[in-house]
This record gives structure tokens, C-alpha cells and sequence, in this order.
């Protein structure tokens, strides 16, 4: 069976998450309405796309997917505020500001948009508990993928040991070059240097963290792909102006 083109990577190729009770989908560029420069599955209304062709493509999305969910959606805006959304009002799928979801009903579907950020998944497989993660360079740097997950430690039979984290395509140490002034905010294990060239691995600092929190290589699967150098996923670093792929995540 050939696979959807509007789909980059989901739980059915990943043998960490085939046959658990959460299915997820990281959308690719293509399948979409949207015209140039967000050609063609840009699921963000922030870019400048026409919400018309945003609209669309999150709907065709939806139907293909996530039939009888509701999509839920964050105004993301590189902060550590994090929302769970039980009992959370919602327009339109639209929660509120925010980089990160705490999901546990089976009605909803919850979305991560990213252009080279890390979108994170991690699933409470036990206590059938899921949060989304946006995380870039400074919600790494605030420790927003520690505070999820303490957060979803708070929750009832919760266990660490039951974590599973999937962290999807993002710019990596290749590509993500910085100002030597911003590469002296962080610690320089995670700084790859070449002559005037400092370039950031967002990768390790996650791998880091995970185990400083007690999740385990053999509980976390990372996509090895680049966005700006794979051309099949929208990356703000490489086009500037562009879309946004997605990182989608729903309950069985």
C-alpha cells in the first residue's frame, strides 16, 4: 500500500509505538491547498498563508486521520506554559497560549506545529496520558520538556518507567548555526565549532534531559532526519518564509 505523501513519518513505522494505544502522525509539506511559498500542507494560520487554504488543509487532515476527534490546537509562543485540557475551554480547537498539551481524553486530537523546532510526543502508556511538546532552542533553554514531564507525574498511577517519548524531524547540529555571543548561553558540550561557525545540537540537550529525568535511550525513539535539510518538511531556517508541518497525537 502506498503511503499518503501528506504524511512524513506516523506510529505504524515505529517499533517503539506500533501496537500501543496511541497513534501519531508528523505531517509532511505535501497533500495540501496552500499556494507557494507554503505549498503545499501548511497547517499554521500565523505564516501569511491564506486561512482559506489553512482552514482546508487541517480539515482534510482531520477526515483522513482523526475521523471523529476534535482537533486541539495552541498559540505557540516559545514559553514553558504548559496546558492541560481537561475541562479546558476551546474555540474552534483553539485552547490558548501555550508550548505544550497534556491530553488524556480519547475524544480530542492534539497538534504541535514546527518549522524546525522539536515537536516531542511523550505517552504514559499505563495511565493512557499523552503531551505534545513545541520545543525550540529557548523552550529547551527554560526546561519545558522537564516541566511536562512533571507535570504528568502529578496525575494519578503515573510512573516514569511507563514513558515512552518520540521526538520528530527538527533542525539539527548540520544546519543550526549561531551568533558566538548566543552559543555562550549554553553549555559548550552542546556547541560544534568550526572556525567562526558555532553551531547548536538541540538534540543532545534533549537526549541530556531525558536521562536527568530518568527516560531511557530504549523508552525514546528520535527521528534522525534534518527539516532543513529534508525538503519534504517546511523549515523557517532554510526558506524563511514558509509553513508549518505538524506533529499530531490522539488516543485509541
Amino acid at each position: 500500500m502506498e503511503k499518503n505523501k501528506s504524511i512524513f513519518y506516523s506510529d505504524k513505522e515505529s517499533s517503539l509505538f506500533a501496537e500501543k494505544n496511541i497513534c501519531f502522525i508528523l505531517t509532511s509539506r505535501y497533500g495540501g491547498l496552500s499556494q507557494s511559498p507554503y505549498d503545499s500542507l501548511n497547517l499554521a494560520y500565523h505564516t501569511g498563508d491564506d486561512p482559506n487554504a489553512v482552514s482546508q488543509n487541517r480539515k482534510l487532515i482531520n477526515q483522513i486521520f482523526f475521523p471523529t476527534k476534535k482537533l486541539l490546537w495552541l498559540d505557540q509562543t516559545h514559553s514553558d506554559d504548559i496546558l492541560d485540557i481537561q475541562n479546558k475551554p476551546y474555540i474552534n480547537g483553539f485552547i490558548s497560549q501555550g508550548d505544550a498539551l497534556i491530553c488524556e481524553d480519547k475524544k480530542f486530537a492534539a497538534m504541535i506545529l514546527v518549522a524546525d523546532c522539536n515537536p516531542i510526543l511523550i505517552y504514559e502508556s499505563k495511565a493512557q496520558i499523552f503531551a505534545l511538546i513545541h520545543a525550540g532552542r529557548v523552550g529547551i533553554q527554560k526546561s519545558i520538556l522537564t516541566k511536562t514531564i512533571q507535570n504528568i507525574l502529578k496525575k494519578p498511577q503515573t510512573k516514569i518507567e511507563n514513558f515512552l517519548v518520540f521526538i520528530g524531524a527538527s533542525i539539527r547540529k548540520c544546519c543550526y548555526e549561531i551568533s558566538k555571543d548566543l552559543s555562550e548561553s549554553f553549555p559548550q558540550k552542546y556547541i560544534l565549532k568550526n572556525n567562526s561557525s558555532h553551531k547548536l545540537d538541540m538534540i543532545a540537550m534533549l537526549q541530556d534531559e531525558l536521562l536527568k529525568n530518568n527516560i531511557h535511550p530504549n523508552q525514546t525513539q528520535i527521528l534522525p532526519n534534518c527539516s532543513c535539510c529534508q525538503k519534504e518538511l517546511f523549515s523557517y531556517r532554510r526558506d524563511n518564509i514558509t509553513g508549518r508541518f505538524a506533529l499530531i497525537a490522539w488516543l485509541k
